[in-house]
Order: C-alpha cells, then sequence, then structure tokens
C-alpha cells in the first residue's frame, strides 16, 4: 500500500511539474515574439523599410561618431540611446532567464521601459510599436491568469 501511495505522489509531482513548464512556456514564447518585434518592427519610406534595430544599433552610433567629429556632442541624446539599448538588449535575453527570475514584474517594466524610450526619439515609433504593445498586453494578461492559477494550487 505504502509503495502504491508513492508511485500516485510521484505522479502527480510530474502532473504539476508538466503544468509549470507549460506556464513557461507560453510566456516563453510570448517573450521572444515581443523580442523579435523589439528588433524587427519596421515601416517603408521611400520604397525601403526602416527597421528600429537599424537606429538602435547602427545608426545612432554612427550619428554619435560625426556628433563626436563635428563637436557636437548632445549627452541627453546619448544617454537616451544608451538607455534604449540596454532595455533592446534586455529584451533579447529575458526569455532566456525569465525562469531563472526571482522579480518576475520586470517582464511589465523592460518591455513598458523600451516602448516610452523609443517612442521619444521619434513619435512615429509610438505607431510602429503597435504590434509589440499588443502583445505585451496578451504576455501581461497570461502572467495575470498563470499566477491567479498558482496560487488556487497552492
Amino acid at each position: 500500500m505504502q509503495i502504491r501511495y508513492q508511485v500516485l505522489v510521484q505522479l502527480e509531482k510530474v502532473h504539476v511539474t508538466k503544468g509549470i513548464y507549460m506556464k513557461n512556456n507560453k510566456i516563453t514564447v510570448l517573450l521572444i515574439t515581443l523580442a523579435l518585434l523589439s528588433l524587427f518592427t519596421g515601416i517603408r519610406i521611400n520604397g525601403e523599410y526602416g527597421f528600429l534595430y537599424q537606429y538602435t544599433f547602427r545608426g545612432a552610433p554612427v550619428m554619435f561618431y560625426y556628433d563626436m567629429i563635428y563637436n557636437k556632442m548632445g549627452w541627453p541624446r546619448i544617454i537616451h540611446w544608451a538607455l534604449l539599448f540596454s532595455t533592446n538588449l534586455a529584451l533579447l535575453i529575458l526569455p532566456f532567464i525569465y525562469d531563472k527570475m526571482k522579480n518576475r514584474n520586470v517582464i511589465i517594466y523592460i518591455p513598458l521601459l523600451f516602448a516610452v524610450l523609443a517612442s521619444i526619439h521619434l513619435s512615429l515609433f509610438s505607431f510602429i510599436l503597435i504590434p509589440f504593445m499588443t502583445i505585451w498586453v496578451i504576455l501581461i494578461i497570461v502572467k495575470k491568469v498563470e499566477s491567479n492559477k498558482d496560487k488556487q494550487v497552492k
């Protein structure tokens, strides 16, 4: 009888673990989608596509180089770019470190900070980031539903 009870307990642990894994899987897929949207969201201007990553990773450093040559350094612009760059890197890393994090509210604040910083630079980015913000809202809803399920289980 004791052995049978232990087997049932082990099966329940596997079932609970599988449910937790599936929850993180949904959130991880949404985080990966957010990371891809933060890079490849763009708009077509004059027959060429302009992506958000082109400003963050290529355009801004080139602008800063020319600003240094002509002695027109704008420190607020450099600080803004550094914050945008760091939040973009955080978005790219977030799907891989989400399971190991203790403060899981970071998935709310990092995308919000990224969207605000991108929109401050150019108001056009606020329209480009509509799909990004939609996925972010879905992520918040899924996180809230999953945390409510965890509370009910405990």
